[in-house]
């Protein structure tokens, strides 16, 4: 018995051979060899508990027996424990030195200690008894590279695998020293084999993601980590290699989600926590960056320090830690010393003065503890003191300046700002008037006692400018002398790390839009500087119209022809004006100035009307043309290059003495020094002001450091939104005009041709444009000028002398509403709107880096503006409210008990789901809008996450961001004395929970807007209409958030079927948008069926805001549906849908969606668009159309066909409001309005919500079993 069960345990069949040792050891209870085989055995199964106790016996019976001895070390080896195993292997090999197994087994144990030497040692023993011992191999070469013997490991490996060429095992080991030899390539062929021997190998599926990663191949080393991931979801390792991976290829929220789970799992990674803290500093979140590598240092001292260290990472760390370094606290009697008297300098030291005599300075100090340098354009006046010489600098810009930026300042400093109302909520007032302004306001009482203005010397080297700087008698230095300052390029790599992508070397700054090929992602630009004339100038409304109508010509004037009119032009025609005239461009930020008679033709002075280029002339001249003015208001023209530039670090402390409260002095850029961008006129400008603001602000601070590091980070706050977030995004690969280079080549005649033949369609184009601007402008707040009637616009650009010829019509008309096939990236005019970075708003001043956080008390909107127009489908002007926190010692919620209606300015809401949607658009169009007041956010996640929304905030900073309480659930809500107060609740949780929340806010008395769908099943959906019907008793409403049906041309849609259409026989409407959103297993939201849903997909996602719109235009009522449903391969889900819907009137409805658009709206997806709409209405006397895409309101328009051939149209298509910015969409601004016990009109109400819900139902029910379902 017990020799065949040694020999089924050698055959593998430990299972058989167990059974033959119980049978042995029933006979023989005290047998030693039963035992030892039985735990050998128990051992091979990985029964270890079990063998231990059976060597033990065994061992307690034969305790000279070298195979229990052994056996029983190998048990304890595999658990871990191996200094007894080590024990138990000595004495085996005391009692049998030539047993190569124990000797192997000893050296795996040594291994496995560390003690490398002594392992190879005995292995190497082990080896010359069993030369061909794979393990032993695979462990000798395992403990040679853990000695760096990259070399001698892989022989021994390449040795172990000619014997076991199938040893998975062994195959991962040798691509893992490859790698550390560098050899990725023969490292991912090993990794590749033994992953088709052992595919659920994580750690080779993570070693190849690793070599792959160090040939820069990230995605395919993504793919290998998430499927590393799906076998092992909590090693740290993978995740952090993951992040890295995605970090590399620019994904950097991306690659934090992974840094962030990689630290939870192990929170002591120093090297994960410097990574992240790079993806921040990638980011522009320096202040987090360095929180990051603050932490990453206190744990591995080393690891900014080393040879693998970031360059990027180390530089910011050093430049945040001179920051730390600085002592003391700011005094009013603290130095000031400004390089630059232009209106950023000037607006500076009258800011300061101001400071200095509210902080109790009303004696003057005997000498000004202000001085401003100036060293270009100063010159004595007649009087005495300083004026601007006209002759020395050129300033003939005029510059839309923003009232909310002017409106930060004192009541003399605004007066230097007056100017024109043009562009809304802003006035147009040249630079050269400003700065006379300024300049005599520095040297009159009271500021004069205060101010010292010198004229400096004029350096053109960086080494005297150093000099210069380290010389003056100052505390703080602030240099605000234009974008190419001498003064932040004499002190190099301090103020923009050299490691950086586009870091310039000779300006000392990042410029944005310099890439590997050169300036392809740059603006070009001609600027043709114009004079007053005396023939009355054109209306300046006009010129508003024509400039946002197209994106070839911007105006930008004083009193109508004063200013410049900027030229867009292609690159290779900027290229050919010089090469033509002998002139190189410039930058915006230093333009030359060029007379007319040098820049067109050398050779004639008198040469406009002969110039070599008469493209040039022609664009001109009929650039001019449209804006109502001829060819002799030219005073010259510029040529400059957008390309914003901006530095990653605003302070710069100054080594050396010589400084009051022994602190040491600091160097801070201000204005274009600091971020230089101009896609829109004047906007340099209003981001100077506000860092002159953030640096009176500053002196608030209770120490030096602090306040420097809140500048700093307001200043890294105002880059990021202000600069990178749109000057960037202005400047795209699509900015190369797919026809430019044919007006340089014989294709122009093409392209004429095509001009003349389009001609008609593309005047009535351009008019359908302005005008659409002009409803949007004259309904819009802060508009100042006189109407313009349609004859206006209609004489001026089809039949007057304005109207431009052909070509230039045709390229205005392909330039409007851009980001198409062969359009420009477009003047910015229509797309300024959003929240600004104002110095005055507690919120973007006080929120700095995780170290220096306080929360915020109540979070609100400053006092602010849009001076951009935001997207002409929106009903008003995306414009941000001036809301208070309350006073101190009022109650946060004083306005008025739950069971009555707020009459008060604000309605008191509270949101239920703190998901994508809420964070992107709820949340912040509440804060924005003067008649909200968020009290609440309810939502039992700490975290929530969704590649459509990368900037999701953490539950609890969330709440903290908004200043309102955080509830775990909504019971909790509703027993809080906040929900007393509470006027209406918005349900933005997932689908299958809005009944549920529903039903318990109607029953609590609140006014309800519930996002759409209004439930996930019918039977749910008919139980909340009943509750809403009971809620509209009390005065309550109910809304569902189909947004669609409360756009102006959906009230207008409305009356025109009413009226006109007569009694509806048919309609047909359809969707198509992207079909990544549906194919996106991810995405669970759109495509798993949750909680009671029959499906999800297309249907629930997009048809039900279709079916809403048709439900609410037309009045009609589903009977009975017929579907059928294409499904997503990937996820499941319908992502094409025909449905055939029986009404109760004998109408039918054919409702398609189609998600069949590629790309989608994910961080980096390749392309990102709209929705394509159609919508038709058939009717006894006629039909309405409605069609269009979603996000070009240029795209469509409303048509109304009657049978006594009576046509009206309304241009535009504005179906549904989805931006971020302002106040948010009609639904919520309706929603708020009720919650005020306004009367408002509810286009989406619960019997909507209903419909919809029954149709989409029953749609999935029909196509999964293909019946007709009756509703």
């Amino acid at each position: 018995m017990n020799h065949r069960g040694e020999a089924k345990c050698r055959q593998g069949k430990y299972a058989e051979a167990i059974a033959d040792f119980d049978q042995a050891l029933k006979l023989a209870p005290q047998d030693a060899f039963s035992l030892k085989w039985q735990g050998e055995a128990k051992r091979r199964q990985g029964r270890y508990a079990e063998a231990i106790v059976d060597f033990e016996l065994a061992l307690k019976l034969a305790p000279q027996d070298a195979f229990g001895l052994r056996g029983r070390g190998e048990v304890k080896r595999m658990q871990g424990k191996y200094a007894e195993a080590i024990e138990d292997f000595d004495q085996a090999l005391e009692l049998s030195p030539e047993d190569a197994l124990a000797m192997k087994s000893r050296g795996g144990a040594k291994c496995q200690q560390g003690k490398y030497g002594e392992a190879i040692a005995d292995l190497d023993q082990a080896l010359k008894l069993a030369p061909e011992d794979v393990f032993a191999l695979k462990c000798r070469g395992y403990s040679k590279c853990m000695q760096g013997k990259y070399a001698e490991t892989i022989a021994d490996l390449d040795q172990a695998l000619k014997l076991a060429p199938q040893d998975a095992f062994g195959l991962r080991g040798r691509g893992q020293v490859k790698c550390q030899q560098g050899k990725y390539g023969e490292a991912i062929e090993d990794f590749d084999q033994a992953l088709e021997l052992a595919p659920q190998d994580a750690l080779a599926m993570k070693s190849r993601g690793e070599a792959k990663c160090q040939q820069g191949k990230y995605g395919e080393a993504i793919a290998d980590f998430d499927q590393a991931l799906e076998l092992a979801p909590q090693d740290a390792f993978a995740l952090k290699c993951r992040g890295e991976a995605k970090r590399m290829q620019g994904k950097y929220a991306e690659a934090i989600v992974d840094f962030d789970q990689a630290l939870k799992l192990s929170p002591e990674d120093a090297l994960a926590m410097k990574s992240r803290g790079e993806a921040k500093c990638q980011q522009g979140k320096y202040g987090e960056a360095i929180a990051d590598f603050d932490q990453a240092l206190k744990l591995a001292p080393e690891s900014l320090q080393s040879p693998q260290s970031q360059p990027k990472a180390a530089w910011f760390y050093n430049r945040f830690l001179d920051l730390r370094s600085v002592s003391g606290q700011i005094s009013r009697w603290s130095r000031w010393a400004i390089v630059g008297a232009g209106p950023v300098g000037l607006t500076l030291a009258l800011s300061l003065a101001k400071y200095q005599i509210d902080a109790g300075l009303a004696e003057p100090p005997r000498e000004p503890l202000i001085t401003v340098y100036e060293s270009r354009w100063l010159v004595q006046s007649e009087g005495g003191g300083w004026k601007r010489n006209p002759a020395g600098r050129a300033r003939d810009q005029v510059v839309t300046v923003q009232d909310a930026v002017v409106q930060l300042f004192s009541a003399a400093v605004q007066t230097c700002f007056e100017g024109e109302r043009v562009w809304l909520h802003s006035r147009n007032v040249p630079v050269a008037e400003i700065e006379d302004k300024l300049l005599r306001k520095a040297q009159a009482a009271p500021f004069s006692k205060y101010i010292r203005i010198e004229k400096s010397e004029r350096f053109s080297q960086t080494k005297d400018q150093a000099e210069f700087i380290q010389a003056l008698p100052a505390d703080f230095i602030v240099a605000a002398d234009g974008a190419a300052s001498l003064s932040r390029r004499a002190f190099p790599d301090k103020f923009a790390c050299p490691h950086s992508r586009g870091f310039s070397n000779e300006e000392q700054r990042i410029r944005l839009a310099e890439t590997e090929e050169g300036y392809t992602h740059a603006d070009h630009v001609l600027g043709i500087i114009l004079q007053q004339d005396v023939r009355p100038p054109q209306e300046q409304s006009l010129n508003v119209i024509f400039t946002l109508a197209q994106n070839v010509y911007l105006l930008n004037s004083q009193r109508g022809s004063k200013g410049f009119l900027n030229i867009r032009v292609t690159k290779e025609e900027y290229d050919e004006i010089y090469r033509a005239t002998g002139q190189r461009g410039c930058t915006f930020g230093s333009p030359i100035r060029l007379k007319l008679e040098e820049s067109l033709d050398a050779d004639d002075v008198n040469a406009f009307h002969k110039v070599k280029l008469p493209w040039l002339r022609r664009r001109i001249e009929e650039g001019l043309k449209l804006f109502g003015m001829r060819t002799e208001h030219m005073l010259g023209i510029t040529g400059f290059q957008l390309m914003p530039a901006y530095v990653q670090h605003f302070c710069h402390v100054l080594p050396g003495e010589g400084c009051s409260d022994r602190q040491r002095r600091v160097l801070l850029l201000a204005g274009d020094a600091a971020i230089s961008h101009h896609f829109w006129p004047g906007r340099g400008l209003n981001t100077g002001l506000k860092s002159v603001k953030a640096i009176v602000r500053m002196l608030e601070s209770p120490t030096v450091a602090e306040g420097l590091q809140r500048y700093n980070c307001f200043m890294t706050k105002l880059r990021l939104r202000e600069m990178q977030g749109r000057s960037g995004s202005m400047l795209q690969k699509s900015v190369q005009l797919g026809w430019g280079s044919q007006l340089l080549s014989n294709a122009a005649d093409d392209l004429m041709a095509a001009a003349k033949g389009s001609e008609a369609s593309n005047r009535e184009r351009f008019l359908k444009h302005c005008k659409l601007w002009r409803d949007f402008l004259e309904r819009s707040p802060g508009w100042s000028h006189d109407p313009v009637t349609d004859d206006v616009l209609q004489t001026r650009i089809m039949t007057e002398v304005a109207k431009p010829k052909a070509l230039e019509l045709h390229l205005m008309v392909r330039s409007a509403f851009d980001n198409g096939a062969d359009r420009a990236s477009g003047w910015p005019t229509s797309r300024q709107g959003g929240r600004e970075v104002d110095p005055a708003d507690d919120e973007h001043w006080e929120q700095m880096f995780p170290a220096y956080d306080k929360p915020a008390i109540n979070s609100y909107c400053h006092s602010a503006f849009v001076l951009g127009l935001g997207d002409p489908r929106t009903n008003g002007l995306a414009m941000l409210s001036d809301r208070r926190p309350p006073p101190e010692g009022e109650a946060a919620g004083a306005e008025a008990p739950k069971d009555v209606s707020s009459t008060e300015s604000q309605a008191r809401i509270a949101i239920v789901g703190a998901g994508s949607w809420a964070q992107g658009w709820h949340l912040p169009h509440l804060r924005c809008n003067p008649a909200a007041q968020l009290v609440a956010i309810v939502d039992p996640a700490e975290r929530t996450w969704s590649k459509y929304n990368l900037d999701m905030m953490p539950t609890p900073e969330l709440a903290a961001l908004y200043g309102v309480p955080l509830f775990k659930g909504f019971a909790e809500f509703l027993q809080s004395d906040i929900a007393k107060t509470t006027d209406g609740v918005i349900i933005s949780s997932t689908h299958s929970t809005h009944c549920q929340l529903g039903l318990q806010a109607a029953a609590s008395g609140f006014h309800i807007l519930v996002e759409k769908p209004m439930t996930a099943n019918a039977a749910e959906a008919a139980e909340l209409a009943a509750a809403a019907e009971r809620l509209k008793s009390l005065g309550k409403a109910f809304m569902v958030n189909h947004s669609a049906n409360f756009t102006r041309h959906a009230v207008r849609a409305r009356e025109l079927v009413q009226s006109h259409l007569g009694e509806i026989e048919h309609v047909t409407c359809y969707m198509i948008r992207e079909r990544e959103f549906f194919e996106d297993p991810e995405n669970r939201l759109w495509v798993a069926a949750e909680g009671s849903m029959t499906g999800n997909g297309f249907a629930w996602g997009q048809s039900c805001h279709t079916l809403a719109w048709v439900y609410r235009v037309t009045g009609l009522e589903p009977e009975s549906v017929f579907c059928k449903m294409t499904y997503s391969k990937k996820t499941g889900a319908d992502i094409f849908t025909s449905a055939l819907i029986q009404c109760t009137n004998g109408a039918t409805i054919c409702c398609q969606g189609l998600a069949g658009l590629p790309g989608g709206n994910a961080v980096g997806s390749a392309s990102k668009k709209g929705k394509l709409i159609e919508n038709k209405i058939f009717g006894s006397e006629g039909c309405l159309l409605y069609s269009g895409d979603d996000a070009d309101p240029g795209s469509g328009k409303l048509e109304l066909l009657l049978e006594n051939g009576k046509v009206v149209v309304e241009d535009g298509f504005f179906f549904e409001n989805t931006s971020k910015e302002g106040h948010g969409p009609e639904s919520l601004q309706s929603f708020l309005a009720a919650c005020k016990g306004e009367d408002v009109i509810n286009a989406a109400d619960a019997t909507i919500g209903r419909l919809v819900v029954e149709t989409i139902d029953a749609m999935y029910k029909s196509a999964k079993d293909g019946s007709v379902v009756k509703i």
